[in-house]
């Protein structure tokens, strides 16, 4: 992940990480040298993450919800706001969305809130 802003891109919808992230049971991973490779059995295909991004994957370990990630990157990486904009709300949700659509992250409804069927 970079952290530096570009004001031209459309951030990823923000609601759509409410309630708890979870990394589901079918993903196994392992960390060397900062970096984190992930092994999707279901779909038989391996992805990279690095430093930040295996930050990223290790706050999901226990669940956890975008807004605590965020705040932990912020604070141990000490990423400023630019220009009233939040680079590392714009990079933890753009990595969040591509690591859902690959199906590696499962997302808990909200405490309180029941699905529909």
């Amino acid at each position: 992940m970079r952290f530096t802003a570009l004001f031209t891109r459309r951030s990823p919808d923000r609601q759509s990480f409410r309630g708890r992230l979870i990394r589901p049971p079918h993903v196994m991973s392992t960390t060397r040298d900062g970096e984190t490779v992930l092994l999707d059995t279901v779909r038989g295909r391996y992805h990279t993450l690095n430093e930040v991004g295996t930050r990223v994957w290790e706050l999901l370990a226990d669940g956890t919800t975008l807004d605590e990630i965020v705040a932990t990157i912020r604070r141990e990486y000490d990423v400023p706001l630019v220009g009233g904009v939040d680079p590392v709300e714009q990079d933890v949700t753009t990595l969040l969305t591509h690591l859902r659509a690959a199906g590696l992250l499962i997302s808990a409804p909200p405490t309180g809130v029941r699905r529909e069927s």
